[in-house]
């Protein structure tokens, strides 16, 4: 215990001397940090690489500007300094698992460490340490979900005023900044960790994965919803249900989870129904989901951020009256009510929606980086949009994945697959209505 009691600033040392490897297949500075990760995929240069191709610490080709005499030394070097970094990580989880993640998850949220408080990509480390060590997934996932403060998460305290004619819960900004950070991490871990496919405990690891997403499915936050829809999909992703025959419970649990998901996620950006509020003005919860970081994170690749100035007159949040567009020669080109972004999306041209999307990515980068205070109902409505966003990039895939079955398999009549077929044609229908 001795150990332990410093094993946070011992590891933040370690992490300090770790070279990871996003210099030779992502952007720099991008990939994984505080304010979010970059989606799995192949399609684009800014995506986290395929995973089959991630594990390139031992790869002369990413030290191929040096000099062949250093590239060795440079190489062997590192190779030595990691495999001690290894096996004290290693040694530590066995001896005791349950103090080996709670430290490390303090570390992950301990961002002003003195250690790594200077190191940009400082999590992209920790993830690739935690995967090197070669713990069984299940064990990994089963020794995060002991240390998650579940006493906290249920922690609600409803408003004693009306909004929108019910009393909302109050969110906690806290506690919202601690779910996204958790939530960071498994999706981190899962999109990292290049044994969770080819693991034959597959069962075992959707088990685990059911018990965390029953955890944070009941927040009220909802940026941790976004999160858990995304953890859902690179799941399916990675671990096919197929495989998950011998406990058939699995995918009914999932689906139950999807279904509850969804409905939450409509009724608040479709609906613009909502049960919370934030409580005085915050900034926004970070890190950013998936889907959203990757495209600010586009933009700033791009340089089409660069010097932006503030979107609050561009969005119109300074006037929650009016949303007010200019024209090249500034005449006023639509109005709408109440300032939400959803609105004034839906009820634009292909031209405009293309301009007030591009203006939403650079808006939200302007609050992250700036550190905006903003309102309730301007919060609100930046995640309504960021909730359509969500499920706009990730449908198709969650649905793809969820109905692959093995051939000759029938899908068997339940209460189940009716309302989800009830909502499948719902969401198309909003799609297509967006679209046109």
């Amino acid at each position: 215990m001795d150990i332990y009691q410093i094993f946070e600033n011992t590891l933040a040392s370690l992490i300090s001397c770790w070279t990871n490897e996003s210099d030779s297949y992502m952007t720099k500075d991008l990939c994984l940090s505080q304010k979010g990760i970059l989606t799995y995929g192949n399609s684009e240069d800014i995506r986290c690489q395929k995973i089959d191709d991630i594990a390139t610490s031992n790869n002369p080709s990413i030290f191929q500007n040096d000099k062949k005499f250093n590239q060795g030394k440079l190489i062997k070097s590192t190779k030595t300094i990691k495999n001690q970094i290894q096996t004290i990580a290693l040694n530590l989880f066995l001896k005791n698992p349950f103090q080996f993640m709670y430290r490390y998850l303090n570390l992950w949220l301990n961002e002003s460490n003195t250690y790594i408080s200077n190191d940009k990509q400082y999590k992209l480390s920790m993830i690739e340490l935690l995967v090197s060590i070669n713990i069984p997934t299940e064990v990994i996932l089963n020794s995060i979900y002991k240390n998650i403060d579940i006493d906290s998460l249920k922690i609600t305290k409803k408003s004693k005023m009306k909004y929108k004619d019910v009393y909302p819960f109050i969110l906690n900004k806290d506690i919202c900044d601690y779910e996204s950070k958790i939530c960071q991490f498994l999706y981190s871990y899962i999109i990292y960790n290049m044994n969770v496919k080819t693991n034959i405990n597959i069962v075992e690891i959707w088990r685990e994965i059911i018990n965390l997403l029953n955890i944070f499915t009941e927040s009220k936050s909802p940026n941790t919803l976004f999160y858990v829809y995304e953890i859902i999909n690179i799941c399916l992703v990675k671990l096919h249900l197929k495989e998950t025959n011998t406990d058939k419970s699995i995918k009914t649990k999932l689906i139950t989870i999807i279904i509850n998901l969804f409905n939450k996620n409509m009724d608040m950006f479709i609906c613009n129904k909502t049960d919370v509020i934030f409580e005085g003005q915050n900034q926004l919860t970070l890190p950013l989901p998936p889907s959203i970081y990757e495209k600010v994170a586009k933009e700033i690749v791009d340089k089409k951020i660069g010097d932006v100035k503030t979107s609050y007159e561009k969005l119109g949040i300074n006037n929650t009256n009016t949303i007010v567009k200019k024209s090249a020669n500034n005449e006023d080109i639509y109005n709408f009510s109440k300032g939400d972004y959803l609105d004034s999306f839906m009820y634009s041209s292909k031209d405009e929606k293309d301009q007030n999307i591009i203006g939403f990515y650079q808006s939200i980068y302007d609050y992250v980086s700036s550190g905006t205070l903003l309102k309730n109902d301007e919060l609100l409505s930046i995640y309504r949009m960021i909730g359509f966003i969500t499920l706009k990039s990730l449908f198709y895939s969650t649905m793809r994945y969820i109905f692959a079955t093995e051939k000759n398999d029938k899908i068997t009549p339940h209460v189940f697959f009716i309302k989800f077929y009830q909502l499948i044609i719902k969401i198309f229908l909003v799609i297509i209505f967006f679209k046109k």
